[in-house]
């Protein structure tokens, strides 16, 4: 699919398929990364790196030997990860220092659990996606569970549905869910229906099923056949049947297993290949159940391959057998055949002829006169030789060699336009034997050709002009190798070369198609490569390079701030406890803690990402106070009910109550005074509480059993 004028970033291809009726399936889109165009060459892997989640800055890398294709056999630990869900993501780098795109799966990680045997103690079973009408059925305690039930799918609707299953064993764990298709079939009011047939096939080798018909069509079957395995294989097999009612239906398949008895049946077959003083003959094997093989070939001689190949040198009648057997029975099976192998005959003749004598053979032709031999084949292939007492006489023949131009008569009369060399024109010799005059004519002509030239720019051409754009009309006379004159046509196709700008914003460092590694804004580096014309194709440089910003944080007890400030720099606090999760809403330059934790920041400049280290943060007691004053707090923890003694008396004081997780859960208010009693009402826990009185704030965190 060509992306010839797509922009160098992420696209995304969209496909779907439509069917004979001209309906659409739904839409398949994926995502795929347009690279700038590099000359193309071929490179090997030299390392990958992998990571969970998103933590990058723990990626582990491994170097390998610079190869093709990597095969990657290892145990990864994941110790350090919490229970859930996790991304384990991957990556390569080949000798050009690429990395590959990622790839990244979901994996789930369980708890550790002691191991030991467990029995099953339930299963439950539904059907399609409705688990709520799931049906659960408690079994004894046991190893394996043998489900023999009739299960009703009179509330289903006619057509296909999935029936699902699992099971539960003693430690409450459920299996994976078992899931299967199935058809319901339309009910049908029938009378006495009857089995009519059945069918039998081993292992998956339905193409050579074995259907029986019943004589009788019966309501039930004792099956009692004798079935013949005698063409299968030693060893262990499947057996598959399957049953037809009066309603031309199947049945679902009925499997066994079945273990086959060694049984040796000898059995091959042969080609043969007649030679001149031999006859060779390619046995194959297609015995059943032999381990060992012993040939006879009727000479004399034998073998033990399962598939020789013997030559006889004398015709005859052979008795060719093989046997074979089963080394641990010791059964074994003969079979022998009576193989004829042909010979060869000879007889003699004379024969008187003008100039020359063909062998009845054709491989031979004879000028000269005495005694020859010849082989033809006889009846069965093999040579037949002939002796041959030949007497020749000779004719005059001579050759006329001519070379004209355009056309030409000979002494035939003829006039000829063409080249020829089969023309002839007789006398008659001494020896009342043919004298033949032989023709050997050349007719040269005038031609013409076309110079196909591709290039690029410019090009001189053989009349001495210099064409700098397509041409395909201009033509030039020559003389041919046969003094003939030759006219060549120009066909010509210039392409030129072009120019393109890579315009690219990086992070610190970029490393161009180059090879060069750039920490600076660069607008002046090119580099050549060949466009599809192979013409040349400059590309220029325009390279932003943008400093990741500075990630330093002060630490002013529960308060964290960032350095780096600035227009267009953005902030996002993290959950360092988290997996460094974003955290809701705090986004500002500072931040304050309200639990305790570990936290990090991450800082954003010009599409340029840095993170922080983890800074933890505890809150203990009263940790804020600009009352002037010691405040008191008791008790600390408690059961409910709280003392805060502020010092002085306030005009008015307002109390907020939060949990850990920031949510306010009451609000109090006193005025004119300077001890506040009251209760927290929610449940045992960490709590939060602000005081304000006017200007003066105070923050403490307490314990409620």
């Amino acid at each position: 699919v060509p992306t010839i004028g797509l922009t160098d970033c992420i696209h995304v291809i969209n496909i779907r398929a439509i069917d004979y009726l001209g309906l659409c399936s739904s839409t398949l889109s994926q995502f795929f990364y347009k690279m700038p165009q590099h000359a193309v060459n071929s490179h090997n892997l030299s390392a990958y790196e992998y990571w969970f989640d998103n933590d990058y800055t723990s990626a582990v890398t491994v170097n390998t030997p610079t190869q093709q294709q990597v095969a990657i056999d290892e145990l990864i630990s994941a110790q350090l990860l919490t229970d859930g869900i996790h991304v384990f993501n991957i990556r390569f780098k080949d000798d050009s220092q690429k990395w590959s795109s990622t790839l990244s799966q979901f994996f789930y990680k369980m708890p550790v659990q002691a191991t030991g045997s467990h029995d099953l103690l339930a299963y439950e079973y539904w059907f399609d996606d409705d688990y709520e009408n799931a049906i659960t059925v408690n079994t004894t305690i046991q190893q394996q569970v043998a489900i023999n039930e009739l299960i009703s799918a009179q509330l289903l609707t006619n057509g296909i549905h999935v029936f699902n299953i699992r099971c539960k064993d003693d430690a409450q764990q459920w299996s994976s869910t078992l899931s299967q298709f199935f058809y319901k079939m339309p009910i049908q009011t029938i009378t006495n229906n009857l089995i009519t047939n059945y069918r039998y096939w081993i292992n998956d080798d339905f193409d050579e099923a074995v259907n029986v018909s019943l004589q009788t069509p019966v309501s039930q079957i004792n099956l009692i056949d004798n079935l013949d395995l005698t063409q299968i294989p030693k060893g262990e097999h499947t057996i598959n049947f399957q049953f037809k009612d009066s309603l031309d239906l199947w049945s679902s398949v009925t499997t066994d297993s079945i273990i086959k008895l060694s049984l040796p049946i000898a059995d091959f077959t042969y080609t043969e290949i007649v030679e001149c003083d031999s006859t060779i003959i390619n046995y194959a094997d297609l015995s059943i159940d032999g381990d060992t093989y012993l040939w006879d070939f009727g000479d004399g001689t034998s073998d033990t391959i399962a598939d020789p190949t013997h030559t006889y040198y004398l015709p005859g009648l052979y008795d060719v057998s093989l046997t074979v057997a089963d080394t641990l029975t010791l059964a074994d099976s003969t079979k022998q055949i009576s193989l004829l192998v042909t010979g060869h005959t000879s007889n003699s003749f004379s024969v008187v002829n003008c100039d020359s004598y063909t062998s009845p053979s054709g491989n031979y032709t004879f000028t000269t006169s005495g005694i020859y031999n010849d082989t033809i084949p006889n009846y069965w292939a093999c040579d037949s030789v002939l002796t041959i007492d030949v007497t020749i006489h000779y004719s005059t023949p001579t050759n006329d060699v001519i070379t004209a131009c355009d056309s030409y008569i000979w002494i035939d009369g003829n006039t000829y336009t063409e080249s020829n060399n089969t023309a002839i024109y007789m006398f008659t010799n001494v020896h009342g034997c043919d004298s033949v005059v032989s023709l050997d004519l050349t007719i040269n002509y005038s031609d013409a050709a076309t110079d196909v030239i591709t290039a690029c720019d410019t090009y001189t051409w053989i009349d001495g002009n210099t064409y700098t754009e397509n041409n395909n009309s201009a033509s030039h006379t020559l003389t041919n190798v046969h003094g003939c004159d030759s006219v060549v046509s120009l066909d010509l196709t210039i392409n030129y070369s072009d120019a393109a700008t890579d315009v690219i914003t990086a992070c610190d460092t970029y490393t161009w198609i180059d090879g060069n590694t750039y920490t600076e804004s660069n607008n002046t580096a090119t580099y050549t490569l060949l466009n599809s014309y192979a013409c040349d194709s400059i590309i220029t440089l325009n390279l932003t390079i943008n400093q990741t910003p500075d990630t330093s944080i002060t630490q002013d007890e529960i308060t964290l701030t960032a350095l780096a400030n600035g227009f267009g720099v953005t902030y996002q606090w993290l959950d360092c406890n988290n997996n460094l999760e974003p955290l809701v809403g705090e986004t500002a330059q500072s931040f304050t803690a309200t639990i305790d934790g570990s936290y990090a920041l991450e800082v954003s400049e010009n599409d340029c990402i840095g993170t922080s280290s983890c800074y933890s943060v505890t809150l203990e007691g009263i940790f804020q106070n600009t009352y002037g004053t010691e405040i008191l707090v008791y008790p600390n923890p408690t059961n409910g009910r709280l003392t805060v003694d502020l010092g002085n008396v306030y005009p008015e004081t307002s109390v907020n109550i939060y949990d850990v997780n920031g949510k306010l859960v009451d609000k109090i208010f006193f005025g004119n005074q300077s001890i506040l009693e009251f209760y927290i009402n929610d449940i045992s826990g960490t709590y939060l509480i602000t005081l304000q009185s006017g200007n003066q704030k105070a923050l403490m965190k307490v314990v409620k059993q």
